[in-house]
């Protein structure tokens, strides 16, 4: 009995031994009783710099999409401006058969160059839509999380206003994207009535549709900027955004 006795004093006391030591590993010190009551401070203190971390990368993709669509916009509105005034010099200069048939030449080679640049184009701008997708969603995930019920409805209410005014934006930008898209083709035919002229006498008209053509390119090219300044007022100065981050990666290059 005595033995018995002897063996389960040993194993309480291994067992409290076991649960102090476990103890002092988990918390060095005593918990305050606002510990006590709240546990886990630690996981939501790391959860809060999740998100803040989540919320400045999308910002900064963002930005870095809409910098990338407007780089991709002068290219191609620089390109447009080579083509029409190569294309124009050519037929107003040198008014002959054989300008016709070099200007011919030119602008179907230009022409392909401006068809790749809209391309491009519109791949930057559909990386930027979808981007917005996520920077929306990410935007009313977070006001979602307000609990003041009046604070939280105000938040949403300017998530709606920005979300409004960014779809009226992106709707424009498609249908200027589609007069691109349509003016790359009148391109196209203007090339097949100057190769006609190039065998025949008369080209005087191409001028016209030169200039014509190269207006509404243009136009619809400067339309296109709002989609920038728009992003701006999403996520701020581009070019601050840039060099903000540019900053950051040398500091870390440096810490390294």
């Amino acid at each position: 009995m005595t033995s018995r006795l002897s063996l389960f004093a040993v194993a309480a006391a291994l067992l409290f031994t076991g649960c102090a030591s476990a103890g002092a590993v988990e918390s060095p010190s005593a918990p305050s009783e606002a510990q006590a009551e709240d546990p886990e401070p630690p996981v939501v203190m790391a959860t809060e710099a999740a998100t803040l971390d989540d919320a400045l990368a999308t910002a900064e993709a963002l930005a870095s999409d809409l910098n990338s669509y407007e780089d991709q916009r002068a290219q191609t509105t620089s390109q447009v401006e080579e083509a029409m005034s190569q294309a124009l010099n050519a037929l107003e200069n040198a008014p002959s058969t054989g300008a016709v048939r070099e200007a011919t030449r030119a602008w179907r080679e230009d022409w392909d160059v401006v068809r790749e640049e809209v391309d491009l184009l519109a791949t930057q701008y559909a990386e930027v839509a979808a981007r917005t997708v996520g920077y929306f969603h990410h935007l009313d995930a977070q006001t979602a999380n307000i609990s003041n019920a009046n604070l939280r409805a105000e938040e949403q209410e300017r998530n709606d206003e920005i979300h409004a005014s960014w779809r009226n934006t992106a709707g424009d930008a498609t249908q200027a994207l589609r007069t691109l898209r349509a003016n790359l083709n009148n391109g196209d035919d203007l090339y097949v009535t100057m190769l006609n002229a190039s065998l025949r006498s008369g080209f005087d008209t191409h001028v016209e549709r030169l200039r014509a053509l190269g207006e509404e390119m243009q136009s619809a090219l400067a339309s296109l900027e709002a989609i920038t300044s728009e992003g701006e007022a999403l996520v701020g100065s581009l070019d601050e955004s840039s060099s903000e981050a540019s900053a950051s990666n040398d500091t870390t290059a440096s810490n390294e």
